[in-house]
Formats: structure tokens, C-alpha cells, sequence
């Protein structure tokens, strides 16, 4: 499960951020007997954030039930290739022969592309639905609403990784 699906409550504990659905996708699989493992990653990047996206996963699973034997810590990890040479480092290692790789829908083809780069084919798990049925409702169907900023903001944010490599 990639890193950012958590923030940091004003009194320090930890909370489902705006991605937090792979978070909760995460603790599902494993309750539904899907995966015996799961491995979190996310470290705080000096200068942009001190949050501790794995502590925070690992908490919310801990608190979804997921006993930390089946939790596996990968620190380190600052960007989605930091994830990817760190995660198919740890495939290796532990001689993994099957893995999926939980995102958002927006993140998930750049993240395997990243992972095909280590040379580790990994099974894309989308922890959301980016496409919502379309209903017209006149004009006012042209005005954005609701998330429309954070999408624009995602696919932006997607674009930059790309081009940057990372």
C-alpha cells in the first residue's frame, strides 16, 4: 500500500487523509483473506512534511485489527520511485511471487511504471472510482464542483511525477 493516505489530527494522532480509501482497501484485503502480508511506506520529506505516513498506517491498521505480524514497515520511501526500488527490494528478498500494488486510480499507471522499471510486475489495485456516471443538468453542468480542484490538482500532481521520474 503506498504512503499518503493519512494525515495528522491538530492533537497529533493519526487520520484517513484525502487518499485514505487505499488505506481502508489495504485493511479490507487482508480481513477478506486476499493478502497474508501487508507493507506500508511514506516518509516524511524535510522541507514539505513531517508526517509519518507509515506510523500512521500502521496504527489505523492496528485499530482496523490487523495484527502487526502481518504489517511490514518500509521506511525510506519519499517518492513513488523511492517506494518502488525500496518495495521490489523486499519482493526479492523475500521471494514474493505475487504482489499488487494499492493506489488511487490516478496514481496507479505511473506507480507501475515505476515498478516494471525495478523489474517487478505487480498487480495495479485501485483503492477508488475515478469515473463517476456523467448526468447533464444544463448549464450548470459546466460549473465545476465538489472535488473538481482536487482532481485537477491529482492529474496535475501525476504529470509532474512523470515528467520529473519520481
Amino acid at each position: 500500500v503506498l504512503g499518503g493516505g493519512t494525515s495528522d489530527t491538530h492533537r497529533g494522532t493519526a487520520q484517513l487523509g484525502a487518499s485514505g480509501d487505499r488505506v481502508v482497501l489495504g485493511a479490507r484485503l487482508y480481513h477478506r483473506e486476499r493478502t497474508p502480508i501487508l507493507v506500508t511506506s511514506g516518509s516524511p520529506i524535510e522541507g514539505f512534511s513531517e508526517h509519518d505516513a507509515v506510523a500512521a498506517t500502521v496504527r489505523i491498521w492496528t485499530e482496523l485489527g490487523v495484527p502487526r505480524s502481518a504489517i511490514v514497515r518500509v521506511d525510506g520511501a519519499r517518492t513513488t520511485s523511492d517506494e518502488a526500488r525500496l518495495h521490489a527490494a523486499l519482493i526479492r528478498e523475500r521471494g514474493w511471487a505475487r504482489v499488487g500494488v494499492v493506489s488511487s486510480a490516478a496514481h496507479l499507471r505511473r506507480a507501475v511504471g515505476l515498478f516494471e522499471r525495478e523489474g517487478v510486475a505487480v498487480v495495479p489495485l485501485a483503492a477508488n472510482e475515478l469515473q463517476q456516471p456523467v448526468r447533464w443538468r444544463g448549464l450548470s453542468s459546466l460549473i465545476p464542483f465538489g472535488d473538481a480542484a482536487r482532481r485537477v490538482h491529482s492529474a496535475c500532481w501525476e504529470l509532474v511525477g512523470r515528467l520529473v521520474g519520481r
